[in-house]
């Protein structure tokens, strides 16, 4: 998918909110998310991450330099009179290569270095409706823009973790009787971000005349390590790249699917990992070998947003109007949700 200075894309999604314990009463989504804005008020909507992705805290070290990732909310509005929210989530990264950047007249590279205590940085757009579904009250629409390293579960998991923190302090707002035991208790509320589904494999590669450029099998098992005597699990990864020869498009594509997905699935195989093309825009997938038909496994909506009048940055430090004006236009279209 491209990243440009012109253009994004949105992911189309459904923003719900649930309880833990999950008997306790579901709070209003907007009341969640005031709590939410006062922590990035106080500065402690942020996290820091070793080079392995656990969480740390620099104080329990005495060094900064373990910390090698960063997530933090840059900026937040809640419009309780139009009825959206938006949290800009940044990412930084100590551990991503520099950034370089191509003469296009004598063709010399330009490397950039990064300077004491920076990271590469991204950041992302969540916009969402707080009006819920009608059949729903505790799920809601919502758009999430997509840009690299910032992804829908690294966004969930941060604000959850944060909304934890913060149901620790508003204890009062966070407690219920429980029936069961005759008890008061605590609770704490808890996000999640499911895709909407869009559209096929047969409808990109067949209706679409996409062409098919890339398979690679995965398989993952559990495993104790050799190495360690303590016997603590990993997950062992193996990857079998196929080559391509000739045109795959269409029903050939299909079938050709299908052939490798019930032999993988014999194999002990658990996924393929697909890229294809439509048009000049090449598209990745994941699928299932467990599932019934390859070519009908649904994928997960995404809206190209285009027509911006300013360059977009990589990152920004604060919400970006015309993007969230344009993530707010695809909320109000109804048809995008089934």
């Amino acid at each position: 998918m491209p990243f440009s200075d012109s253009e994004r894309y949105v992911f189309i999604g459904n923003l719900s909110i649930d309880t833990h314990p999950a008997i306790a009463p579901t709070p209003r989504l907007v009341d969640v998310l005031w709590h939410l804005d006062t922590k990035f008020r106080i500065n402690e909507a942020k996290e820091y991450h070793n080079e392995k992705g656990a969480l740390v805290r620099p104080e329990d070290y005495g060094d900064d330099n373990i910390c090698r990732k960063l997530i933090y909310i840059a900026d937040m509005n809640i419009d309780e009179a139009s009825n959206r929210a938006t949290v800009l989530i940044n990412y930084g990264d100590r551990d991503a290569p520099d950034p370089a950047f191509a003469n296009f007249e004598n063709y010399l590279i330009r490397d950039v270095e990064k300077e004491e205590g920076e990271g590469v940085a991204f950041s992302g757009h969540l916009v969402i409706d707080l009006i819920p579904f009608p059949n729903n009250p505790s799920l809601y629409r919502a758009t999430l823009e997509k840009v690299p390293y910032v992804s829908r579960s690294k966004v969930i998991q941060f604000i959850n973790r944060v909304l934890r923190s913060a149901a620790q302090v508003h204890l009062q707002e966070y407690r219920f009787h429980d029936p069961e035991t005759n008890s008061t208790k605590q609770f704490r509320p808890k996000l999640s971000f499911d895709m909407q589904p869009n559209t096929t494999m047969r409808d990109s590669l067949v209706d679409g005349g996409g062409e098919l450029k890339f398979i690679e099998l995965v398989e993952k098992s559990y495993g104790q390590d050799d190495y360690d005597e303590d016997g603590y699990t990993k997950i062992n990864t193996k990857r079998v790249s196929l080559k391509i020869e000739g045109p795959t498009i269409g029903e050939r594509a299909i079938r050709l699917l299908r052939a490798v997905k019930l032999k993988a699935e014999e194999d002990g195989f658990s996924s393929m990992y697909i890229k294809y093309t439509v048009g000049e825009n090449e598209q990745s997938a994941s699928i299932p070998t467990s599932a019934e038909d390859a070519a009908d496994v649904l994928f997960a909506r995404m809206e190209l947003t285009t027509g911006y009048d300013e360059p977009l940055k990589q990152c920004a430090d604060h919400i970006v109007e015309e993007v969230v004006e344009k993530m707010g236009a695809l909320l109000d279209n109804q048809h995008l949700w089934r």
